[in-house]
Formats: structure tokens, sequence, C-alpha cells
């Protein structure tokens, strides 16, 4: 789900931890986040914002797997399923930073 520029995958760990969380780290830094904006603190928000009513494209998402037999059975979601859900978090997201004073 998560490639470099180079087209490698982000999971691996270092010296420092987490690349990927390193990443996030330098992005949060960048975009002038406060709080807990961490790479475990997203994906956690992510995850619990229930009104985007597809758990089976969040789970997806989340590369969770469920052990029972619709989810042997699923061969594919759609990118129009992934995306709702995705945009439906982006606009849940903007929608609380435009009520903050």
């Amino acid at each position: 789900m998560f490639l470099t520029a180079r087209g490698l995958s982000w999971h691996k760990a270092n010296r420092e931890g987490r690349t990927i969380s390193k990443e996030t780290r330098k992005l949060v830094k960048v975009l002038g986040l406060t709080g807990n904006k961490n790479f475990c603190a997203r994906r956690h928000t992510f995850e619990t914002i229930g009104e985007a009513k597809d758990q089976v494209a969040v789970d997806r998402i989340m590369g969770h797997a469920r052990d029972d037999t619709a989810s042997a059975h699923r061969e594919r979601i759609s990118d129009e399923r992934l995306k709702a859900v995705s945009d439906f978090v982006r606009n849940w997201l903007s929608a609380r930073n435009d009520a903050r004073p």
C-alpha cells in the first residue's frame, strides 16, 4: 500500500524505528500539525470513523484480515468503494479542522 519514491516498500525497520513513522513525523512537522498526529494515531482515526458505513472497504485499506467465510470468498473491492471511504474520512477530518478556532 505504501511505496517509497523508488517503488520500494516502507515496511521495514531501521535503527531509528519504522521508516513510515519517521516519514510521517516529517510530514506532520512540515504541515504544522499539533497534538498526537503520528502514523499510529492516523491509523486509529481512520479505523474509528464509523460513519464511513463500509467496514469491508475500511478493513481492506487498513490491511486487516478477517477469518470469516465472506472474507475468504471476496475477490475484490471496487476502487469506488475504497475511494468513497477515504473521501469520507478526509471530509470528516476537514470539517473538524474547519470547526476549530
